[in-house]
């Protein structure tokens, strides 16, 4: 029973762990996302 509750805790937390960098990672692509809104015309132009 004790071994089966470690078990379980050390699942959550892993689970949480994958979730907080998966959750960081969406923020940094969100942060890079901002930083170049106007690059896509740029880009457009560039290759046009």
């Amino acid at each position: 029973m004790i071994r089966q509750s470690i078990e379980e805790g050390r699942k959550e937390d892993g689970n949480c762990s994958i979730v907080d960098k998966i959750i960081k990672r969406l923020h940094d692509f969100e942060k890079t996302v901002e930083n170049n809104k106007g690059r896509w015309v740029w880009e457009l132009l560039q290759n046009a």
